[in-house]
Parts: structure tokens; sequence; C-alpha cells
């Protein structure tokens, strides 16, 4: 024969807030968030950082404005200079 549980092991508790929903944003959330956080920034850090660190130099972009397309450039300027006869 077995033997029955202790009635206490099976009443409920008397804190009707052990039955209560738990808060969405806990301390564990709020440390994820501030983890993300950190990492974003470090990668941002990363790539701002690496080319001093380095020494390569970021590319250069190129503008391209159309109302310089048609006059002469300083190289193209030099480059007839030095062609023309004197």
């Amino acid at each position: 024969m077995t033997a029955l549980p202790d009635p206490s092991d099976l009443a409920p508790s008397q804190d009707p807030a052990a039955y209560g929903r738990r808060r969405m944003f806990s301390v564990g959330f709020w440390a994820m968030i501030s983890l993300c956080l950190l990492c974003i920034l470090a990668g941002a850090a990363v790539v701002g950082f690496a080319p001093m660190l380095t020494g390569a130099a970021p590319p250069a972009a190129k503008l391209a404005t159309p109302s310089s397309a048609g006059a002469p450039t300083e190289t193209t300027a030099q480059t007839q200079t030095a062609q023309a006869p004197s």
C-alpha cells in the first residue's frame, strides 16, 4: 500500500500574486537590450576607427557634376599645354 501525499503539498499557495502574470520588461529584458545597443555601438566604432588604426585611407567618393562635363579639367589643360608647340 502507498502512503497518501501530505495535504499541505496539494494545497495552492495563499498568495494571489504568485498566480499573476510575470512582468514583461524585466531586468533580463533590459540587460539584453543594452547588450544589443552596446554591440551596435562597438560595430560602428570599429567601422569608424579601423582606417585610422590600419593607416588605410577611406575610398574617396566620385562626385559627378553635370556643369563640369564640357569644361576642361585641370589635367586636360596641363596635357594640352604640354603637347602644344611653342
